[in-house]
């Protein structure tokens, strides 16, 4: 259930991100001459017979409007996953401190036993000798 809910607002999200740029190449399309023919000319590339120069344009501009939403949702997702390693890196770096903070404890905690050991014993030698 969760997991829809989240497919869904991360698939709004990249469409809300990507409409600016699809827009732009709609608008690029019909403003310059140049990009117009190399988006007819793809266009009529995606056919087996030759089409009208408005179909040819309309399908490019769709394939690079489904394009650059993929390139979001990849970023997007690449984006997130950076994200997540980093966390986990951190998680990782604060654990090692913590285990080698405790290492460092047990080490004192074995010196401090040796001495009392050794006081221990040099009190019991006294004992015997009196």
């Amino acid at each position: 259930m969760i997991m829809s809910v989240l497919i869904k607002l991360f698939d709004d999200t990249v469409k809300t991100i990507s409409r600016p740029l699809a827009s732009r190449l709609i608008k690029g399309a019909a403003s310059y001459p140049k990009f117009r023919q190399a988006t007819i000319k793809m266009g009529q590339k995606f056919y087996d017979n030759p089409v009208d120069e408005e179909l040819a344009m309309q399908t490019t501009v769709q394939y690079l409007v489904q394009s650059t939403m993929l390139g979001t949702a990849w970023i997007t997702i690449f984006d997130q996953m950076d994200r997540y390693l980093d966390r986990q890196r951190q998680r990782v770096l604060v654990a090692d401190q913590a285990m080698e903070q405790s290492r460092k404890r047990r080490e004192e905690t074995w010196k401090e036993y040796d001495r009392l050991r050794e006081e221990t014993h040099e009190y019991e030698l006294l004992i015997l000798r009196d």
